[in-house]
């Protein structure tokens, strides 16, 4: 295969070594927009006018969230298969202009949202589906210490930073409005509230909150930058028990009976992003449409803004 990265960051890092560990041989470019810039090894520097050029099979666009509509613009008419990461785009503009294009044929243009595909949340669905029960109450919560995720940058210059960069929980922590709707489906209401509260040298919200009205149950999301003990679960309340996911742990406990359902200790991660990447590559070689297609991940998006 012949994979193009526009952004080449630490995301585009992860992605390229699940594709590695799925197609050995694949010949990776990446779009540099320095005559100088630097040579990453087994990776060619191209233009981004070299693009259609190179038969490519797929184009990753893993470049600043700001900056992903306009590329998705450009890169549609050279119909090759799109892996975006998320979120899509970060504004009520930029929504509404990739919006229209939804009523055009389109390539494969496919949203990354990864824990979509992590085991976790896979054996999750099943669970739900096999074994049925009335749900009461879901929640999910999401707290993390923004100045910790990454070690060779400098938060406050990072783009999660900096609200004209498409920053702020909202966007950056969208996993979990994602995988609530992939597990449970479109809530009848989302009521949001975003704000700054913590003493953390940003100009973006680093507090997102979510109560989401469903027909039989109500959910809540609360997400943060600011927790230094970091914490990430989904608990989920119904009539004959309450079943915590956890992310950290790696594990989905029935809590009313401390039965673990399942135990996959600290590689889920690295696993949604191998799975993920299968799914996608799968799909180009079928040139079959993919779910969290434009249409629909653009919902999430107008849900946040």
């Amino acid at each position: 295969m012949r994979i193009a990265f526009i952004g080449l960051g630490s995301i585009a890092k992860k992605h390229i070594i699940a594709i590695k560990k799925i197609e050995p041989d694949v010949i990776l470019f990446a779009v540099r927009h320095k005559k100088n810039a630097p040579v990453v090894k087994g990776i060619k520097n191209i233009s981004l006018n070299n693009l259609a050029e190179l038969n490519l099979d797929a184009i990753i666009l893993s470049n600043p969230s700001v900056f992903h509509a306009q590329f998705i613009e450009y890169l549609i008419p050279l119909n090759i298969a799109i892996m975006v990461e998320k979120p899509i785009c970060v504004t009520k503009e930029q929504w509404v202009t990739l919006d229209k294009l939804t009523n055009k044929k389109l390539p494969i243009i496919y949203t990354a949202c990864n824990l979509r595909f992590h085991p976790l949340i896979q054996f999750l669905k099943k669970y739900l589906k096999e074994e049925p029960g009335k749900i009461y109450e879901v929640n999910a919560y999401c707290g993390s210490y923004l100045p910790k995720w990454r070690s060779n940058t400098s938060y406050s210059n990072s783009y999660s930073a900096k609200a004209d960069m498409g920053g702020g929980v909202q966007f950056d922590l969208i996993h979990e409005l994602d995988y609530m709707t992939h597990l449970f489906g479109s809530a009848l209401k989302i009521e949001k509230n975003h704000r700054k509260v913590s003493h953390l040298e940003i100009d973006s919200y680093d507090y997102a909150n979510y109560f989401m009205t469903y027909k039989t149950f109500s959910a809540s999301i609360t997400l943060n930058y600011f927790r230094q003990d970091p914490k990430r679960t989904l608990e989920i309340v119904r009539q004959d028990e309450t079943i915590e996911l956890n992310f950290i742990e790696g594990t989905i406990i029935n809590l009313k009976t401390q039965e673990e359902l399942i135990g996959i200790g600290k590689q889920g991660m690295e696993l949604s992003y191998l799975n993920q990447m299968k799914y996608f590559l799968s799909a180009c070689n079928k040139s079959e449409q993919t779910i969290n297609s434009l249409k629909e991940s653009l919902q999430i998006i107008k849900t946040i803004i």
